[in-house]
């Protein structure tokens, strides 16, 4: 699947310019900025972590979850793409954490 999304990148040199302008377009300030006020977001946040992801380590989803005060849902047998590894898994953990959190707007 992923060689599917790269394969465009590589074939295509417009393609590869276009995402090269994307990526000098972001703006550094912008998303330290955006990093700096996750902490005060409060609304109940769910992270969704592969757990064999061999790009993002299950620390770094640790760390967001902290940072969120969300849960940590680890899906075993997904990588990066969990919806695509694991579309099952994550469904059931999205559905669990909607409910529970219905549940709880109801007591």
């Amino acid at each position: 699947m992923t060689g599917a999304w790269i394969q465009p990148f590589l074939d295509d040199a417009d393609i590869r310019r276009d995402a090269v302008a994307f990526m000098r377009a972001i703006d550094k300030a912008t998303m330290i900025d955006a990093a700096e006020r996750l902490p005060s977001l409060k609304i109940p946040s769910l992270v969704a972590w592969g757990q064999d992801d061999r790009f993002f380590s299950r620390e770094l989803g640790e760390r967001l979850a902290a940072v969120l005060g969300a849960r940590l849902a680890p899906i075993a047998g997904a990588r990066t793409f969990v919806s695509e590894d694991e579309p099952e898994a994550l469904a059931g953990v999205i559905r669990d954490f909607v409910r529970e959190g219905a549940a709880q707007q109801a007591a």
